[in-house]
Order: C-alpha cells, then structure tokens, then sequence
C-alpha cells in the first residue's frame, strides 16, 4: 500500500484489500475485467492461501484458471 507521495506504507495481503486492489485497477484501466493478476510483494502476517485464495472471486480473475492469478515472491537483496 502506498502513500499518496508513493512511499510504501505497508504490505496488505488481505482478501479485502486484494478486493479492493482488483476494483481500482479495473477502475483506473477503465476495463471489465482483467486476465492476468499478480501480487508482488507477500504480506508475511496474512497466509498466501487467503491472499491468493480471495484472487478468484475478483472480477479480476473470476472464471479464469487458477495460474493466471499469482503471487510472485522476490528474493532478499533485490
């Protein structure tokens, strides 16, 4: 999540703000539905089964297959 000057706040992998997420994207791009989701940073308080899990219930990703929601972990150092 970031502040409105851009700098980080925090990491929210909760299924409410992947919701949420999903809706301003889809908002902001001005589409019905977008086909490839992904989280980049993994919230460590929230399990990846319920930050991942809450994907496909978004207009995000609902009816597609279960890859084109993801979750891609970064490397420590990069």
């Amino acid at each position: 999540m970031r502040a409105p000057d851009g700098s980080m706040l925090r990491i929210d992998g909760s299924p409410a703000h992947v919701r949420e997420a999903c809706d301003a994207s889809l908002q902001r791009l001005g589409v019905e539905r977008i086909d490839l989701y992904c989280q980049h940073r993994v919230d460590k308080t929230v399990p990846i089964e319920e930050t991942v899990g809450a994907m496909p219930s978004t207009r995000c990703c609902a009816g597609t297959p279960w890859p084109a929601c993801a979750t891609r972990r970064r490397r420590s150092g990069r």
